[in-house]
């Protein structure tokens, strides 16, 4: 999808709308009304149009307000607001009191010409500036997520650090909570099973355990509040009383999902 053939798909489509404007009074033989006008309403129509196929494929559905701004404002606002701008200066400029139908003829030759002047500068100058917009959008975006990535390990490892506080911690008669640490965008909970060996446990086991734990952590509000919707991965270590690692579950947006289909 690029967001020049959606401008000059929309431009053509208030052209067409122009040009009927323009036919209906030269088979009057005189101005019945603004063709300009019904460009504006075809670009409306238009406009809203690919909004709503944008919305259909979930084209802003993400959790990053600056990457959905930037996403509606070049593939949504922007091509409606250039050919916009167009047919107002352009509704604003025609003349009704235009005589006959020659006068009418000229009238529509010169629309012709402008019309196609602008969808075709327009769209070279989209072609052109659109990839140093793409990529000064890129390098903003890379900066932005930086930033969330820093702030979001920050708060991590501030999280870990109040967990710690309180740490060993009893979860049930069999398991202990004893260590919590951050490492990026995720968040580390080791825990030990105090009465169980690694080699007591049977493999076909682990999948089914795996599964309840991604289960739990899914189906509480407030996790998928406060780090997963944030992007944060949740790792759950499970070690037996030897301090061998018996598995990992890992819980993410995307473990959440998979649980739905």
């Amino acid at each position: 999808m690029s967001s020049t053939s959606i401008l000059v798909a929309l431009s053509a489509i208030a052209a067409v709308a122009v040009a009927l404007g323009y036919s209906v009074n030269l088979l009057a033989r005189r101005p019945l009304l603004n063709p300009w006008l019904l460009g504006l309403g075809a670009l409306a129509l238009a406009g809203a149009a690919n909004l709503w196929l944008l919305l259909r494929i979930d084209f802003f559905d993400t959790d990053d307000a600056f990457r959905q701004g930037q996403r509606f404002g070049q593939y949504a606002a922007g091509p409606v607001a250039i050919p916009l701008l167009f047919l107002v200066w352009q509704a604003r400029r025609f003349n009704r009191r235009e005589k006959g139908p020659d006068a009418l003829k000229g009238s529509f030759a010169s629309a012709v010409g402008v019309t196609l002047a602008f969808v075709v500068v327009s769209a070279l100058v989209s072609a052109v500036v659109s990839p140093l917009i793409t990529r000064s959008s890129a390098e903003r975006a890379a900066r932005h997520e930086t930033a969330v990535a820093r702030a979001r390990a920050e708060a991590l490892v501030r999280v870990a650090s109040q967990a710690s506080a309180t740490l060993p911690t009893v979860v049930d008669s069999e398991t202990v909570l004893f260590r919590v640490e951050a490492k990026g965008g995720r968040l580390i909970y080791h825990y030990r099973m105090i009465h169980l060996l690694k080699t007591d446990v049977a493999p076909g086991a682990l999948a089914g355990f795996q599964v309840s734990i991604v289960q739990e952590s899914c189906s509480k509000q407030a996790t998928r509040d406060q780090f997963l919707r944030q992007g944060v991965v949740l790792e759950n270590n499970y070690y037996d009383k030897d301090d061998q690692l018996i598995t990992t579950a890992e819980v993410s947006t995307d473990s959440c999902a998979a649980l739905t289909k």
